[in-house]
């Protein structure tokens, strides 16, 4: 009998895809080393919380076989920017404790974006899969569309929880370019190597909308925009990938010779649309992690509206 443990290289005959799709994971989902994460947060509730666990909501329905991860306990505590990457060593301790090992094909989801809004993305997927990459971890997809488009179509859920078993110790190698900080921007403001993407909303973009005050508004000289909410389909896929190129390509995000800088308002959907791109071709993406929050706070850098 074909044993059913397959690596992420053994499933694809390629490269393991930096996003599948429901019906590719509804047809793979009980092979035995593919460890199903549900990386749900509520951002910006009726309540008022602005950001919390989506732990309640992953006991209420998920998908079966899928663990929780508590991405804002992935990240570091009491920081003052939301969701600072903690560095190899915590996150490997962080991965260890959901039972990912080496060899496992991890494959994140979450409940959308943010309460109540039009558009869809897999923000919160996003961004722990690239905080598992940059920690070294190799056999990682988000799927698109999220548990919404699979509760959509109707496929099977669980409740409760799934408590996993801690893996022995990781032999993980830190990736070191996924993330950049804030001086590495400031850099490359002056080196026309690189590129640097902004993906809030235009009115954001634009400085019409400030989140970060009235005398802080706009964007990171330079910054080219595509708003994180405009990459998927009414079902939550990303676009065909002849749309999605013809967008990159616009503002030379796929050229070869670039370094690609992403940031948002904290470095979560920034962590989507790096994603997307780097499923496009491009090698040579970062995520500035402090993003514009850091950066607004700092009034000896310049923005532009």
């Amino acid at each position: 009998m074909m044993s059913n443990l397959l690596s992420g290289q053994q499933i694809f005959a390629e490269s393991v895809p930096k996003f599948v799709d429901t019906e590719w994971l509804a047809e793979n989902i009980e092979k035995e080393n593919i460890k199903i994460i549900d990386a749900t947060i509520i951002f910006a509730n009726p309540e008022g919380e602005f950001i919390e666990s989506g732990y309640d909501l992953y006991l209420e329905r998920h998908i079966p076989g899928a663990i929780f991860a508590d991405l804002i306990a992935a990240n570091v505590q009491d920081a003052p920017i939301p969701f600072t990457y903690p560095g190899e060593e915590q996150m490997k301790t962080f991965i260890a404790s959901l039972g990912i090992q080496d060899s496992d094909y991890v494959v994140l989801y979450d409940s959308g974006p943010q309460y109540d809004v039009d558009f869809k993305a897999d923000s919160w997927a996003s961004r722990l899969a690239w905080q598992l990459e940059a920690a070294g971890l190799k056999q990682v997809s988000v799927l698109q569309g999220g548990i919404n488009k699979w509760l959509e179509e109707e496929r099977p859920v669980e409740t409760g929880d799934n408590q996993p078993e801690s893996a022995p110790e990781l032999s993980l190698q830190e990736v070191a370019d996924k993330f950049v900080d804030q001086s590495q921007v400031i850099e490359a403001l002056e080196d026309d190597r690189y590129l640097i993407i902004d993906v809030l909303d235009e009115a954001q973009f634009s400085g019409e909308v400030a989140p970060f005050g009235e005398d802080r508004a706009g964007h990171i000289p330079g910054a080219k925009n595509i708003f994180y909410g405009s990459l998927t389909d009414e079902s939550g896929d990303l676009l065909d990938e002849s749309m999605l190129k013809e967008r990159f390509d616009e503002i030379g995000a796929l050229d070869e010779d670039k370094h690609v800088i992403v940031y948002c308002g904290f470095g979560v959907a920034a962590s989507y649309v790096a994603r997307a791109i780097e499923s496009l071709g491009q090698d040579n993406v970062s995520v500035y992690d402090g993003s514009l929050q850091e950066w607004t706070e700092n009034h000896d850098l310049p923005l532009e509206k």
